[in-house]
């Protein structure tokens, strides 16, 4: 199976998907929060650490990004 690599966009709600989509073999390798507190949180939760961004446009051009939940 093809390992898909995501990226997250909104942390509060998005958060709590993390560990199913990791379950589904997903690689984060991206998230973006306008909070920085909230996405060094994040961040430091993970331990493959994905590329951190706090505008939506920066994430969505993420080089490698094939899909991406949106939990704003």
């Amino acid at each position: 199976m093809k390992t898909v690599k995501l990226g997250i966009f909104g942390l509060g709600r998005g958060a709590d998907s993390l560990e199913s989509f990791l379950h589904c073999g997903a690689e984060i390798v991206a998230i973006c929060d306008s909070d920085p507190v909230r996405l060094n949180a994040v961040w430091e939760e993970m331990g493959k650490r994905p590329t951190c961004y706090t505008s939506f446009d920066e994430l969505i051009e993420h080089k490698g990004l094939e899909a991406m939940l949106i939990a704003n």
